[in-house]
């Protein structure tokens, strides 16, 4: 049946005609990736241990100004 191989090929160009422009929109949002960059002119770490019996915990105290 020639019928059913038209539709099926109607079937993925409707498929693609929606994916397409979804997976684009996915790429131009999330695809190019801004580096953080965070600087402080004065940090004092004022106390840092390890915490817990084995030592498996780790605890600090950080001041940051700016």
């Amino acid at each position: 049946m020639a019928g059913g191989q038209g539709c099926y090929c109607c079937i993925v160009c409707c498929i693609l005609v929606v994916l397409l422009p979804v997976l684009l929109l996915l790429i131009l949002a999330y695809g190019v990736v801004v580096p953080v960059r965070v600087t402080a002119e004065d940090a004092i770490l004022t106390r840092l241990d390890l915490a817990g019996a084995n030592g498996t915990g780790l605890a600090y105290s950080i001041l940051l100004t700016r």
